[in-house]
């Protein structure tokens, strides 16, 4: 005969099961930018580039989280608060991240936007913590613009689903 035991055991494991698959949101970790805000902010409101626009619009949509890849900071939630700093991603910087994996990496999908170097050290971070590869935001000729418009692809289909 099964005991209360057994199906509290069984009971948990449901448990747990169901808080992962809560917990497992959309996220999309984007570069910093050089361009910021004076002063301290959330830092998804630090910075002033145009692709931090439609990363706010994605972080108010159910089912997602945006975290920055700080060239200062590492990787930050968005509303984690910030002071302005100047700091660049540099080649020395990238490698230096690609060591300190953060504690805080996402559990779910991940998508990633920015430059090489950035996208590097998110795949890096995926690969030595067993995670799924990130899927990387960017366009068929790799420039600036390319990548904005695979985040925005990426944006109006969410508007478009939900």
């Amino acid at each position: 005969m099964l005991g209360a035991p057994f199906f509290c055991e069984i009971l948990e494991e449901l448990v747990a099961q169901e808080r992962a698959i809560l917990h497992r949101v959309n996220t999309l970790v984007i570069s910093c930018s050089g361009s910021k805000r004076p002063g301290t902010h959330p830092a998804l409101d630090l910075y002033r580039a145009r692709q931090f626009t439609l990363a706010r619009e994605l972080a108010a949509r159910p089912g997602w989280r945006v975290m920055i890849l700080s060239a200062e900071h590492g990787l930050v939630d968005g509303d984690q608060e910030l002071e302005c700093y100047e700091r660049l991603m540099t080649p020395v910087r990238a490698r230096e991240l690609e060591e300190l994996v953060p504690e805080n990496y996402p559990t779910g999908p991940v998508h990633v936007y920015g430059g090489m170097q950035y996208r590097a050290i998110v795949r890096a971070w995926a690969r030595d913590l067993g995670e799924t590869a990130p899927l990387e935001l960017v366009g068929p000729n790799r420039g600036n613009g390319d990548h904005y418009h695979a985040l925005a692809e990426l944006v109006a289909q969410e508007l478009a689903v939900r």
